[in-house]
């Protein structure tokens, strides 16, 4: 699935999160107001209602919709109508967005599931670091699948934060681990990542003897042989949308795990939902602002800038020089890794960072 960038998705505008028709695109070389304008018009939006949909003028639509025409072969919007009706199948939908949502598939055996994402919730109550609540998750995977390594990454800005390496990475794995996979290089290019960008909502296996392991850089091989020597084989990763942000969290199981690709088959959404209980958890309460390591002042300083105050305002409500402010600000975005004010905010507001009093 393609990933879309800022100016390609209606996502949070007055058109809403269009599906768009990715092979229909592909074909006729559609820009992305024609394509806005197919998919409307599929979904039986008039063509008179597109310009107010969509935000453009009614000769700047005419011109859009002349170019459609013109692409797909038709004389007339309605012969364009009949055209997408037919031509369009739900299985070459894809959402511009920056990260599709995640599988709603039903979980077996609801109710114990979900009595068992109660206690994991509980079991997180109380934890003030995002490494206690990975524990927590680790614990409840491992008795549940043979859990014994859990990697958990925060990208801020979604695929944007992660095509930068702008991620908040926390792992819960011994030395000699952590060090391989530090030194297997950037993520994206294990077979995993590959995995991933080509199923976005989907569950990633990976069997450390299978033909993964010949898929990999040398770095990502080295890693396997080091959870191999340790006991370990498998390695299932998965993601989910936080907001504007996304979660990335693998899980490698023990090499005596029995089965273990029809384990993930047929339970892989369990363990994802765990993952988001825990998450859900460490937003609530804390252990993820607490990650990023910000003062009292360096949060307060940005929730001012939140609630829309100068820099002098801002000064004067913290009973301090607009210099002093300025030093705090920087403080705030080094460590968000953000290069300006507005950036800093706005990862403050999605990690769940800025207090309102």
């Amino acid at each position: 699935m393609r990933r879309s960038t800022q100016s390609e998705t209606s996502h949070g505008t007055a058109a809403g999160q269009m599906p768009i028709d990715v092979r229909l695109v592909d074909e006729h070389g559609l820009t992305r107001r024609e394509a806005e304008c197919a998919t409307l018009l599929r979904y039986g939006v008039a063509a008179a209602e597109l310009p107010e949909r969509l935000g453009v003028t009614k000769s700047t639509m005419r011109k859009h919709l002349s170019g459609l025409r013109e692409k797909i072969g038709v004389k007339t919007t309605q012969d364009l109508i009949v055209f997408l009706m037919k031509a369009a199948a739900d299985d070459n939908i894809a959402a511009y967005h920056s990260w599709p949502p995640v599988s709603v598939a039903p979980l077996k055996d609801f109710a114990a599931v979900t009595l068992r994402y109660g206690d994991l919730a509980e079991d997180c109550r109380g934890k003030l670091q995002l490494i206690e609540m990975l524990a927590v998750l680790r614990d409840h995977l491992e008795a549940e699948f043979g859990a014994r390594y859990v990697f958990y990454s925060y990208s801020p800005l979604s695929v944007y934060s992660l095509l930068r390496d702008d991620v908040l990475r926390v792992t819960l794995a011994p030395p000699q681990i952590v060090e391989a996979l530090h030194a297997a290089g950037p993520t994206l290019d294990s077979p995993s990542a590959r995995q991933l960008f080509a199923k976005p909502d989907g569950i990633a296996f990976v069997d450390g003897r299978s033909d993964h392991y010949e898929e990999a850089s040398p770095g990502v091989q080295a890693f396997y042989d080091v959870c191999l020597q340790d006991g370990v084989r498998y390695g299932v990763s998965f993601g989910f949308p936080s907001g504007g942000a996304f979660v990335g969290v693998s899980v490698s199981l023990d090499e005596s795990v029995a089965d273990a690709q029809k384990l993930v088959a047929e339970r892989g959404e369990e363990m994802r939902a765990a993952a988001m209980v825990m998450h859900n958890c460490a937003w609530t309460y804390g252990a993820l602002a607490a990650a990023y390591g910000l003062t009292i002042r360096e949060r307060d300083a940005l929730s001012l800038l939140a609630q829309g105050r100068r820099a002098a305002e801002a000064a004067e409500l913290m009973k301090m020089s607009e210099r002093a402010l300025g030093y705090l600000l920087i403080g705030a975005r080094q460590k968000l890794s953000a290069e300006t004010n507005a950036e800093a905010v706005c990862k403050a507001a999605a990690a769940n960072i800025l207090v309102f009093r």
